[in-house]
């Protein structure tokens, strides 16, 4: 049977069969695109157990039913997003290359180059294009196969997926990564899709019917729940920390008190009167007989703002707000549409929180200089301007432009990127749309766009090589002052003003650590003002002190109930993270003693 048969099957009939074949085709798809956002095999798990879920409970909501793969791979590009969101935005800082080179000719080399990129890559695509690729090189039909899932001819297809490949290979090479479309198609191929972990497909199919069974009522019953992954990451340089309170997915042992519903049962309609016999997959699960675990309210949180606001949703706020630039930048944030954001270039160029999301989003990638100039002159004491003025002409090969940019970067008394300017507006916009006032607050705090942080940390990689450069060519003098320009935007980053997110401080400390470990531990150097070994133990210091507030924190925060929990969104939102936990340790620390 094909993909769109199986999956009527189970909408009309509720066969869990069908179910489970459709898990076992795509079990690999779904758990290697969430392994390549999340950078770990556990959340990828539990992102897998995510999407299938959503499939279980809503097989009806799918547009287009032979183009299935698409609805998969955007799903679980936008769960694992969440997953990462929702866990305070804390990602793995040193994981990614610092520098990009020309990729080799095999497909090996071609995927370890362009893997860390390829989803940003496919998120430029229109979701037809989307489908079309991941038909094609994640499940690897033919194009005769292709153009009948997408309701078109062989032809048609082949020119959709070659215009397809054309825009990966741009958008590659403006990234700095000099490939060809066929190797881009031929890397995708062999390497896009890994195996997924024996048993993998056995357990989320169960466990997504289970989830589907025991959560009709509220969207808190959800499975994301497998945001919670079973261990907690702790903060380091190379592992920023992920959040995790509970300790397996707890939709594989959620049920309501009393009797236990079955899956065949829960997604019959509501005129059946009748109860159907419970399946035998149903009742041999590990879910069946387990009972229902408290959810903490942060543990709802977290699992009800993975269920994103509707398009409509968001439309009427924009029509309620009048359109301005903060409620179309807010839209953005939320709904991941560039359509918002090119709304707000058009209507409000002259907003540099509008031109810094198009300059950061490449959103006109032939007018990039342009925007950036105007930053320039709208935010004239901002260094983030000169940053990336600075990147971008690295990435264009004019180093000595780049350094003069540095230089002016230096100066600058502000370092601001923006990243709170429509917080407010996320929260109204989830308060308007009849989420409960909490969730609105959460949402606010998480869906946060840190796109800067890649950008630092690109433009640190380039500083280094250039510095490097320096080095071999025996001009120690600017090798030195082009590790102070590093040292600076590394503190820009962990002590800046307006960077109220522990995942800056983090970066900052990465950047700074990289630019300090090249200068001589005994050296005194004038431009730092204090002996570089004593730089060195401050950033420790500051380490350690991240690392230790988190595993309070990590303690704390499942134990709070809402009226305390709404009290530490607000001061996070008005404060920072930092100070938020410092007032969580003064007032709770003593639970953990």
């Amino acid at each position: 049977m094909e993909d769109h048969e199986l999956l009527r099957e189970y909408a009309e009939r509720h066969s869990e069969g069908a179910f489970a074949e459709l898990v076992g085709r795509h079990i690999d798809l779904v758990y290697s695109t969430a392994l390549r956002v999340v950078g770990e095999t556990h959340l990828a798990k539990d992102v897998a157990q995510m999407v299938f879920i959503g499939l279980a409970r809503k097989p009806r909501s799918i547009r287009n039913p032979l183009a299935l793969v698409g609805w998969l791979y955007r799903t679980t590009r936008f769960t694992a997003a969440s997953a990462l969101r929702t866990e305070c935005r804390r990602r793995r800082s040193e994981s990614a290359a610092m520098e990009l080179n020309d990729l080799q000719s095999d497909s090996r080399s071609a995927w370890e180059a362009l893997a860390p990129h390829l989803d940003a890559a496919l998120d430029t695509l229109a979701p037809t294009d989307q489908d079309a690729v991941a038909l094609r090189f994640f499940k690897g039909k033919s194009l005769r196969e292709v153009g009948e899932a997408l309701g078109t001819s062989e032809d048609a297809a082949q020119k959709r997926i070659t215009r397809a490949l054309e825009k990966l290979r741009s958008h590659f090479a403006h990234k700095g990564l000099a490939t060809s479309s066929s190797l881009i198609a031929s890397a995708m191929a062999a390497h896009a899709v890994a195996a997924a972990p024996t048993g993998l497909a056995a357990s989320v199919a169960a466990g997504s019917l289970a989830g589907a069974a025991g959560g009709g009522a509220t969207v808190l019953t959800l499975n994301l729940a497998g945001i919670m992954t079973a261990t907690t990451l702790k903060i380091s340089l190379a592992a920023l920390v992920i959040l995790a309170a509970v300790s397996t997915p707890i939709l594989l042992r959620q049920r309501a008190a009393g009797p236990k519903p079955t899956a065949t049962a829960a997604l019959a309609s509501p005129e059946s009167s009748t109860p159907k016999e419970a399946p035998a997959l149903a009742q041999n699960s590990p879910a069946a007989n387990a009972p229902a675990p408290k959810l903490s309210p942060l543990d709802q949180l977290r699992m009800a703002v993975t269920n994103k606001l509707s398009a409509e949703q968001i439309e009427a706020y924009l029509q309620q707000n009048g359109r301005n630039a903060e409620s179309l930048l807010a839209a953005f944030r939320v709904g991941q549409d560039n359509a918002y954001l090119r709304e707000a270039a058009a209507n409000f160029p002259n907003n540099p929180a509008v031109q810094f999301a198009a300059i950061s989003h490449e959103l006109f990638p032939d007018q990039q200089r342009q925007w950036l100039e105007t930053l320039k002159t709208s935010a004239p004491d901002n260094a983030l301007a000169r940053y990336l003025s600075a990147l971008d002409y690295f990435r264009n090969k004019q180093p000595d432009l780049a350094i003069q940019e540095l230089t002016e970067a230096t100066r600058k008394p502000s370092f601001d990127a923006y990243a709170t300017q429509t917080t407010q507006a996320v929260e109204e916009m989830y308060t308007q749309a009849g989420r409960p006032a909490l969730e609105a607050k959460y949402a606010s705090t998480c869906l946060v766009l840190m796109t800067h942080l890649a950008q630092m940390k690109s433009l640190s990689g380039e500083m280094a090589q250039v510095q490097q450069q320096y080095r071999d060519a025996g001009d120690t003098d600017s090798a030195n002052s082009l590790a102070y320009m590093g040292v600076v935007l590394g503190e820009r980053l962990s002590a800046g003003a307006n960077n109220l997110h522990l995942i800056d401080q983090l970066v900052g400390i990465a950047i700074e650590k990289k630019f300090i470990g090249q200068l001589d531990p005994a050296g005194n150097y004038a431009l730092l003002g204090r002996p570089v070994s004593e730089l060195q133990a401050d950033i420790e210091r500051q380490k350690q002190a991240i690392r230790e507030s988190g595993q309070i924190v990590d303690q704390i925060l499942p134990t709070l109930n809402e009226t305390d929990l709404a009290n530490y969104l607000d001061r996070e939102k008005l404060y920072g993270e930092s100070e938020a936990q410092a007032w969580l340790q003064t007032k709770f620390g003593q639970l953990q003693k």
